[in-house]
């Protein structure tokens, strides 16, 4: 991100020049290289004003067209979901694990 690594004396300076280029940064250039709906999310955001109340379903379901225009499937597993799984399975011990890594398989 542009604004990652700017230094300053302070770190008030720190975050003020953090905010300088956040601020200053296009989504154009933010998002440059990225599906066009990371651009449409940051320019709806960037319109909001502190009042407005987003509209959570319109940004779900650019995200989820995405998703699917991608070639990807809703089946529930997400990263978290793969890593406690793993975790779980490192900490019984081997007889009493079932599938690939483990014991019981058919």
């Amino acid at each position: 991100l542009p604004w990652q690594g700017l230094k300053a004396n302070t770190k008030k300076q720190k975050y003020e020049r953090i905010m300088d280029r956040k601020m200053s940064t296009s989504t154009e250039q933010l998002c440059k290289g990225y599906a066009t709906e990371f651009r449409s999310y940051f320019e709806y955001c960037r319109s909001l004003r502190f009042e407005d109340r987003p509209d959570y379903a319109y940004l779900k379901r650019l995200f989820k067209e995405l998703f699917y225009r991608k070639g990807f499937q809703y089946d529930n597993m997400f990263d978290w979901t793969v890593l406690n799984l793993q975790q779980e399975r490192s900490r019984m011990p081997p007889d009493r694990q079932i599938g690939p890594s483990g014991g019981e398989q058919r």
